[in-house]
């Protein structure tokens, strides 16, 4: 399968008080199309400045990070070129929705199809596609005050498919979420792999490692394992995204 996510040997080195600090440390870490991956490790392992650098927010000190066949690192891209990768091929999914507060559902959605330069009319319909396949299709036209947390979520997961990347980020995604809802979302993320989309969610949810493909493990700024995860033997089960990806 084509990768879509490559960090080959990725050092990043803060300092603090005087101290410098390897938070990561030659990490090597592929996500192909159409894999669903998870990343754990315990609090202050690397996990979330490697899902920054992948999402190119951060910038390593060592290594090779390619997205969706552009290499970021080490070459010097200006922030204008992240930015425009950023919008076309990576989708991003955070513990909190983040949902604009004074948007509808279908707006906030919409905003990420704007920011792309999309039509309005284009952008409306292609939010009411994903919003409708994720279930929301009575909820189009209310506030994120008035959505559960689960709605809230489902409808960041349809921002983030909004512009048809091909990869999706997300950050500890169901941290919020009780056991029912945070799987729901999982499997949501699960059905966009299907589709060809490389997933890497950084997790400490147990519950629903059996949709995952492989299961990479994080400690001290190294990979310390990368096996895989029950999704590969084909005993998740996935809502599917086949109206969406006909859109």
């Amino acid at each position: 399968m084509t990768a879509v996510l490559t960090i080959d040997r990725v050092s990043r080195v803060f300092e603090s008080g005087g101290e410098r600090i390897a938070v990561l440390d030659g990490a090597s870490l592929t996500v192909a199309a159409g894999e669903m991956v998870a990343l754990k490790g315990p609090s202050g392992s690397g996990k979330s400045t490697l899902l920054l650098i992948a999402g190119a927010l951060d910038r390593p000190d060592d290594g090779t990070v390619t997205v969706a066949g552009m290499r970021l690192f080490p070459d010097r891209h200006p922030e204008s070129a992240l930015r425009a990768l950023r919008r076309r091929a990576i989708g991003f999914v955070f513990q909190k929705a983040n949902l604009v507060p004074f948007l509808t559902a279908a707006e906030n959605v919409e905003l990420a199809r704007f920011i792309d330069g999309a039509p309005r009319g284009e952008a409306r319909v292609r939010a009411r596609e994903l919003l409708t396949t994720l279930g929301l299709g009575e909820r189009l036209g209310s506030l994120p005050s008035r959505l559960s947390g689960g709605e809230q979520q489902r409808v960041a997961v349809a921002r983030a498919l909004a512009n048809r990347p091909a990869l999706i980020l997300a950050d500890e995604p169901t941290a919020a979420l009780d056991g029912a809802r945070g799987r729901q979302v999982l499997e949501l993320l699960k059905g966009a792999a299907k589709t060809g989309v490389g997933v890497l969610v950084v997790t400490h949810d147990d519950r629903a490692l059996d949709l995952f493909d492989r299961v990479v493990s994080i400690a001290d700024g190294k990979i310390v394992r990368d096996g895989e995860g029950s999704a590969a033997a084909g005993r998740s089960k996935a809502v599917t995204f086949s109206d969406t990806e006909q859109s």
